[in-house]
């Protein structure tokens, strides 16, 4: 199949799954204590665009590689993170919400932001960031949760991969 001609919505290699947190120490505690993931990349009051016309979402972030997937946890603190407070009502310190989808080129990215359009998949987040292309489509009524899609260039991951632990 083409890359211009992405149908298959899971495509892509699988690269992350994410939680989202209220308390981001007890996120990573929970992690550590539970399930050995004791090293992360902690980002902590970092912003990222969420849109194209400047929308940013305040938060801290964590990341952590083991067995070759990336694992990261978000609490939103500010600005637009509406996307992830909403399983924050919950009891517990993770609540799982989202896994990522990497793919090799932008042209496949956009084949699946296309694809995910005519579905009749809402995209809350759809943005550009630090070197990385990335878009969320809402499969939460098929999946019960998003699906990130992301591209960035080789010497992107080279970068990004250098400064996250691995466990």
């Amino acid at each position: 199949m083409k890359e211009t001609e992405m149908r298959n919505l899971l495509g892509g290699t699988f690269h992350q799954i994410a939680y989202v947190t209220a308390d981001f120490d007890a996120g990573l505690a929970a992690l550590r204590a539970g399930h050995g993931i004791e090293r992360f990349l902690e980002l902590r009051d970092i912003r990222f665009p969420v849109d194209r016309a400047g929308a940013e979402a305040h938060c801290h972030i964590a990341l952590g590689r083991t067995g070759g997937l990336e694992i990261e946890l978000i609490q939103p603190l500010g600005g637009a993170a509406d996307l992830y407070r909403e399983p924050l009502d919950r009891p517990g310190p993770l609540h799982f919400h989202h896994v990522a989808q990497r793919v090799d080129t932008l042209a496949e990215l956009e084949a699946l932001h296309r694809t995910a359009r005519e579905r009749g998949f809402a995209i809350p987040i759809d943005s550009e960031s630090n070197g990385m292309t990335y878009f969320y489509a809402d499969a939460r009524a098929t999946l019960g949760h998003h699906v990130e899609y992301i591209y960035g260039s080789p010497d992107y991951w080279a970068a990004v991969g250098a400064m996250i632990p691995e466990n």
